[in-house]
């Protein structure tokens, strides 16, 4: 008996070293031999935060990382967000708004450190679509192109014979309040030709009520292109749907226009009579378009369930009193709505929450030790200005 259990320790012991061994290996090989597809399955439904530490884990994952099919993959499921940046651009960061617990986090704000060099430059946001952001030169006539999250750009070749003089006098987010400018950009892609284009709109010679529009697309053009149309006066310019849509004044009441970026179309649609006497600003939420009646005190928003259907304007929001004070910090923009039922809107750089059941109205701050100068609302992405430009 002594014998026996002598014999057997070492190899028991043997036998456990070698299962132990064995299930190593099976464990390695199973995580190195996942397909493709389930790992970027895996990593797509993680936060930006968590996806910049699997950049680094291994080259393996880091090259899955840089695909096509994962920046398609994690956009589609990606939550709206805050892409703040100071005003030279040196900087960005992402505020994901996802929850209202992940909102209070301390590490809620990503940051992300840009390669833009504008000497002198003061960049101006114009919008952003599929992640990709477009600014302005507010001390030149240079319209940048770039992804906060890789922080590369491309430069759009300068318009011909600009009136510097006029450039100057553009207040792009100020024209909702009734200030002046001369020029304007837009931002928009095709998802069935999946070309990115930047609109311009400038007052004509003629009439400083009227202007003509442009439009440049990258890596197929080698200069901006007539339309041939034009348009009154814009307002903010909203991307959905595969369109630019802004809100302009014809013929004593709001039209809602719109351009079409792969056919290069324009149409327009009149907003119903209830709208003549206000000041609509359009904005989404929840992928629908919303029109607020008054863009300080915010006192009714309409969401139009269906794209592009003047019928399915509903009343969605209406506050019995006005906003406080200390929520107004620009024009108020609905985002989104939480799984609670809590309505996210953004005034300036003023992030505020409101609960239509108590009436409450919370600010979240989202700044923590940096003062950001630009607020855009937009789903941050990992899609390559490289192949937009190819």
């Amino acid at each position: 008996m002594t014998m026996g259990r002598t014999i057997d320790r070492p190899l028991r012991k043997r036998r456990a070293n070698q299962n132990k061994s064995t299930a190593a290996t099976t464990a390695t090989t199973t995580i190195l031999g996942l397909p493709a597809f389930i790992i970027w399955d895996i990593l797509s439904r993680l936060p930006l935060r968590s996806i910049g530490w699997c950049k680094i884990v291994c080259k393996t994952w880091c090259d899955l990382l840089l695909d096509p099919y994962f920046a398609k993959l994690h956009h589609s499921r990606s939550p709206i967000s805050l892409i703040v940046h100071n005003i030279t651009c040196t900087h960005f960061g992402i505020f994901e708004l996802d929850d209202i617990a992940h909102l209070h986090h301390s590490r809620a704000m990503v940051k992300f450190r840009t390669k833009i060099k504008i000497p002198n430059g003061r960049l101006q946001k114009v919008n952003s679509c599929n992640g990709l952001l477009c600014l302005f030169d507010l001390h030149g006539d240079t319209v940048i192109v770039c992804n906060p999250i890789s922080g590369k750009n491309i430069i759009i070749p300068k318009f011909p014979n600009v009136d510097r003089k006029r450039q100057f006098s553009i207040a792009y987010d100020f024209d909702d309040f009734g200030h002046s400018f001369d020029i304007k950009y837009a931002f928009g892609h095709s998802p069935s030709t999946d070309q990115y284009k930047v609109l311009r709109f400038v007052m004509t010679s003629a009439s400083d009520s009227e202007f003509d529009c442009d439009v440049y697309t990258i890596g197929c053009d080698d200069a901006w292109r007539s339309t041939g149309a034009t348009t009154p006066k814009p307002g903010n310019v909203v991307f959905l749907n595969g369109a630019l849509h802004w809100l302009a004044v014809g013929n004593s009441n709001w039209l809602l226009y719109y351009f079409d970026v792969e056919k290069e179309q324009f149409g327009s649609f009149s907003l119903p009579s209830l709208m003549r006497n206000l000041s609509p600003f359009l904005g989404v939420v929840d992928n629908c378009f919303c029109i607020c009646d008054d863009p300080i005190l915010c006192t009714r928003i309409w969401v139009m369930k269906n794209y592009l259907d003047i019928g399915s304007l509903t009343l969605e929001w209406s506050f019995e009193k006005p906003l406080p004070s200390w929520t107004v910090g620009g024009p108020i923009r609905p985002i989104k709505t939480l799984k609670d039922g809590t309505l996210l809107l953004i005034s300036g750089r003023i992030l505020v929450s409101y609960n239509p059941k108590t009436g409450v109205i919370k600010k979240i701050c989202y700044h923590r030790d940096q003062l950001w100068d630009e607020v855009v609302i937009g789903i941050p992405s990992f899609f390559s200005l490289m192949d937009a430009a190819n």
